[in-house]
């Protein structure tokens, strides 16, 4: 009895020892994260920023990759900013109360060049669905989900809080990190890898996205003869939140 008990204990210890080791390799393979591909992104940065005392928003800063040099859009006056060793310059465009919830031609002008940014951007993003380079699209996952942030909160100090995005694009901060090495992007983008019907929508919302991006700038941002009072398109509005549903696997179509 006694070497029969010392047996089966011998046999329990290796299924032990071998669930042990399948279990770490799995967590290994699965924890593992798939290699990003830099390039170089054409995206504008925003930055937002809020008061600190009565956490409203503040306002957005706008830059290229330039880390002396960027322009803020307010909920009221606007600023151009740049520093440098000898002097800083912050120029403040000044906005009429009564008249912020208008679109300036300051704030057009650098709306129209932060959606020429994102066209290239998803052009870019559409490329790589298409050819299937996921470390490329890894890569840009670090970049596009603060962006759609940035955007939210863009329009609504263009507009002075009077016609904002739909709140779902406001991209809940549990849905991203911002960072070169977050399991969020590689979870995100393996469902779309697993999901081939899903990528073919994702392409097809993108193209449109795209098209009304350009429709946007024609008639409302880049037109010198704009009506003041014009905004976004109930169809740019649709299009911008299926996108960003679809990009976080939340809607299906």
């Amino acid at each position: 009895m006694g070497e029969i008990g010392a047996f089966i204990k011998v046999r329990l210890l290796r299924i032990l020892l071998i669930l042990f080791v399948s279990v770490f390799f799995f967590h290994t393979k699965t924890t593992a994260l798939e290699k990003r591909e830099p390039f170089k992104v054409p995206l504008a940065i925003l930055s937002v920023r809020f008061n600190e005392r009565t956490n409203k928003l503040q306002e957005v800063f706008i830059s290229y990759g330039n880390k002396d040099e960027g322009w803020a859009i307010s909920p009221h006056n606007d600023r151009y900013i740049k520093s440098n060793d000898r002097r800083g310059v912050d120029h403040i465009y000044k906005e009429a109360p009564y008249q912020a919830y208008l679109l300036t031609d300051f704030e057009a002008y650098h709306l129209n060049k932060v959606c020429s940014s994102l066209i290239k951007t998803l052009s870019l993003f559409e490329k790589y669905l298409q050819a299937g380079e996921w470390g490329k699209l890894l890569y840009l996952d670090s970049y596009l989900p603060t962006f759609f942030k940035g955007f939210y909160y863009l329009i609504l100090a263009a507009r002075n809080n009077s016609d904002p995005l739909p709140p779902v694009v406001n991209v809940p901060d549990t849905l991203y990190e911002n960072s070169f090495s977050s399991p969020l992007s590689d979870k995100r983008i393996l469902h779309w890898r697993c999901t081939p019907d899903h990528i073919i929508k994702l392409r097809i919302v993108t193209r449109e996205m795209i098209f009304q991006l350009k429709e946007w700038q024609k008639v409302e941002l880049s037109t010198k003869k704009r009506d003041l009072r014009l905004i976004q398109s109930n169809k740019f509005k649709e299009i911008y939140t299926l996108f960003v549903r679809m990009y976080f696997n939340q809607n299906k179509i």
